[in-house]
């Protein structure tokens, strides 16, 4: 008897003294999970892209092969007999060899580029001076997978996008995001991962058109990540 209160006021302790988790937390873990340490120096993946109809049938699909060396940073796009790089400040259209500096040609490309490394290199891109964390509590998917969500802002940046990204309660990878832009809420989900990789990437998505609780789903798009090489 005298050992099960010991045991029960050790625990006890325990309970007291753990930290209460936090959105820093949470995100720390998530990127150990992930194993982004140590860095990589080149990656080379296909990413196919399905966009389908409100009926769910296939509207368009689109195949692009990127090609990321960090030491000197370069990320190539190679897609529909197209090629961009990006290096330091400069995107190159390859195809008719010319520098894009402004325009919509240039935009068009520079969100291509942003978009793929912020999606890519979730949650390690959540680490910004420049972003809010706030922990919301635990919530479940419609896929009934248990997370914990962090809302997300970029108040320096002027943008009222409303972000809440979404981890694992057991193993803290990143499960997916939900993100309010132009009014419109989606919800993207993280179906599956390359988990022998180091670190570990995103290997099937799926984005959703819903509402603002996530209640009513229309599937917009699926994407799906195959890496030939990792170094």
């Amino acid at each position: 008897m005298k050992h099960t209160w010991i045991v029960l006021f050790g625990l006890l302790i325990f309970w007291k003294c753990e930290k209460p988790l936090t959105a820093e937390i949470i995100l720390n873990r998530s990127i150990k999970a992930h194993r982004f340490d140590p860095p990589i120096d080149s990656l080379t993946y296909i990413k196919t892209s399905q966009l389908f109809f409100p009926d769910g049938t296939l509207e368009k699909e689109s195949i692009e092969k990127h090609h990321l060396r960090w030491r000197p940073f370069v990320h190539h796009i190679y897609s529909n007999n197209q090629h961009l790089s990006w290096r330091g400040d400069s995107i190159y259209n390859h195809t008719d060899a010319t520098v894009l500096k402004e325009g919509k040609e240039y935009i068009a490309a520079k969100n291509k580029f942003n978009a793929a490394y912020f999606v890519f290199w979730q949650p390690a891109k959540l680490v910004d001076k420049k972003a809010v964390l706030v922990y919301k509590g635990q919530e479940m998917l419609p896929n009934q997978q248990p997370v914990h969500a962090i809302e997300v802002s970029y108040t320096q940046h002027n943008s009222t996008d409303q972000w809440v990204f979404y981890f694992d309660t057991k193993n803290y990878l990143n499960r997916g995001y939900s993100v309010q832009h132009n009014g419109r809420w989606s919800l993207i989900l993280n179906d599956e991962f390359h988990l022998k990789h180091h670190p570990i990437l995103v290997k099937k998505r799926r984005s959703f058109m819903v509402d603002s609780l996530t209640n009513r789903r229309v599937l917009r798009a699926a994407y799906t990540y195959e890496i030939s090489s990792l170094k």
